[in-house]
């Protein structure tokens, strides 16, 4: 299975993500207001809410717990009107185009009635809603006051979505339930839902798997289908790397202290100095290697009206990086130092089987809320990393 990797995001500072971080109920410090016109506000939403990930949170792979944290475990494959739920102890609903059915734990399967079909429907529809889908498909916006809008879908259906003073959603309401945000992931590209309220599932938490995934056709087949050629699995997985084109990015380097507590410290001030100086964040943190040195990377971008010459501060200077093609790897959850040994060795082992040569150094992204502190221990024993290895021909 492939993941697509996307790159276009225009960004907040890290100094200001703590707010998207809180509950939306909650508040928070007000954000910027929106474009007026409707249409061109819900593109902002969606930039903010998934910059890099936009056009991949269609084909998704979500882990959901009912309740706090610890409660019932499903996991969803999700792919337009297709949908897969997986439970913990085994065994699976899904949803084809062949119809609806149960798969038991011991392999045998039985057709959904119409009350368990309707169920399953129900929550495809509000887990593609927690991650926006109505606004991707909206094809008639209406906006009533500020913070709300009418999104009318192709199909005639509508949706009523309500923004926090946060600016991120708070309420998306439409045919088959409400979702309401409660608290947010912000991975510092992107802002995620994390605790939501489903309707009638009530409380539920969502870990987001994967995304862009291409499912092989039989894992919405039905029952009794060949068996796949290919394993199923995200690319993050499979440890396969891909050509990205990634735009050109002006970046603060810093010096790596080599320990997270003072990596954070110095991102944390560096976001503060850029936003005050009037530039936005531009990506995710890196860490990378220059000569023998250990640094950091900062990509920033200047805010509209912004024209503040910058004068970088002892010990940090500002690298204009070309745009570029790189390998580019995501790979899932894992214990951060072996994350970067594998990681590495992937991305540098798949260069040089293509014949490609490296054309700067390798980039590590790990996905972390910078703004929350120094990342605990279990944080970095299971923290998802990209890694971008920029290359050209070797010919």
């Amino acid at each position: 299975m492939a993941q697509g990797v996307r790159t276009r995001r225009r960004l907040k500072t890290h100094a200001a993500l703590a707010a998207a971080t809180l509950a939306a109920a909650c508040g928070g410090d007000a954000a910027p207001p929106l474009p007026d016109e409707p249409r061109a506000a819900i593109d902002a939403v969606l930039a903010r809410c998934h910059g890099t990930l936009r056009g991949s949170l269609d084909r998704i792979t979500v882990e959901l717990r009912e309740g706090d944290r610890t409660g019932l475990l499903r996991t969803i494959d999700l792919a337009g009107p297709h949908v897969r739920v997986r439970a913990a102890g085994g065994g699976s609903e899904v949803l084809g185009s062949d119809g609806a059915w149960r798969t038991l734990p011991d392999g045998a399967a039985q057709p959904l009635d119409d009350a368990a079909r309707a169920d399953l429907v129900r929550l495809r529809d509000l887990v593609a809603a927690a991650y926006l889908a109505p606004l991707y498909a909206a094809v008639d916006v209406q906006r009533p006051s500020a913070d709300e809008f009418v999104l009318r879908l192709a199909d005639g259906a509508q949706w009523q979505l309500r923004l926090a003073p946060t600016r991120l959603p708070l309420v998306l309401a439409g045919p088959p339930g409400t979702v309401r945000f409660v608290s947010w992931l912000s991975t510092g590209v992107t802002e995620l839902p994390a605790d939501v309220e489903l309707d009638v599932l009530g409380r539920c938490h969502l870990t987001l798997l994967a995304q862009g995934v291409t499912f092989a056709p039989q894992v919405f087949a039905a029952p009794g289908a060949p068996s796949p050629a290919t394993r199923v699995l995200p690319r993050a997985a499979d440890e396969t790397p891909e050509l990205v084109d990634l735009e050109a990015r002006t970046v603060l380097v810093l010096d790596d202290p080599g320990d997270w507590p003072g990596r954070v410290e110095r991102i944390v001030a560096a976001a503060h100095w850029l936003e005050a100086r009037g530039r936005t964040n531009a990506g995710l943190p890196f860490l990378f290697t220059e000569g023998d040195r250990g640094r950091i990377g900062v990509p920033f971008a200047a805010a509209a009206g912004a024209d503040t010459p910058l004068t970088p501060r002892a010990g940090e200077s500002i690298q204009q990086r070309a745009a570029q093609r790189a390998l580019v790897l995501v790979r899932g959850k894992a214990e951060f130092d072996a994350s970067c040994a594998a990681g590495t060795r992937a991305v540098t082992e798949h260069a040089a089987r293509l014949g490609l040569t490296p054309t700067g150094p390798l980039r590590i992204l790990p996905y972390l809320a910078w703004d929350r502190g120094t990342p605990t221990a279990a944080e970095l024993a299971a923290v998802r990393v990209r890694f971008e290895l920029p290359v050209g021909s070797g010919k």
